[in-house]
């Protein structure tokens, strides 16, 4: 038993040390929504849709490519983006069918992004907190 734990212990840390050993600096940020409101539309049968207002909880983590707030034009339209990854969803309402719970499926990434409208500052995501355009009022 012992011989199995430590030979899963350095491959754990072999993984763990391969990101470090290649590195270049990226800025993690974790945000944390609770709660979060949404409302979402349902189709049941014979095309019939209900709005059903759900409540929970939300985590995604924002990657910068170097410092908060730094971005880039990865796909080359003109406007720089982030990717995020939601981390945690978990959302429950009343539908006149009964319980709606919505959740992240553990299992599979739920990858995304951020992308700035319009360009002020490239290099960095013209979004707020990192940016205000002048007479814009925040967020």
């Amino acid at each position: 038993m012992k011989r199995s734990w430590t030979r899963a212990t350095l491959a754990a840390t072999v993984v763990l040390l391969m990101p470090v050993a290649s590195a270049h600096a990226v800025f993690l940020e974790f945000d944390e929504y609770d709660p979060i409101g949404v409302t979402m539309e349902l189709t049941g049968p014979f095309g019939v849709t209900e709005a059903v207002n759900l409540t929970g909880d939300l985590t995604f983590v924002v990657t910068f490519p170097t410092t908060e707030g730094s971005a880039s034009d990865s796909d080359g339209d003109g406007r720089d983006q982030v990717p995020t990854e939601m981390l945690a969803l978990s959302l429950t309402g009343n539908s006149s069918m009964g319980l709606v719970a919505v959740n992240l499926n553990p299992g599979m990434a739920s990858m995304g992004s951020i992308e700035e409208q319009t360009d002020f500052n490239t290099g960095l995501l013209d979004v707020f907190p990192f940016f205000v355009p002048p007479g814009s009022p925040p967020g």
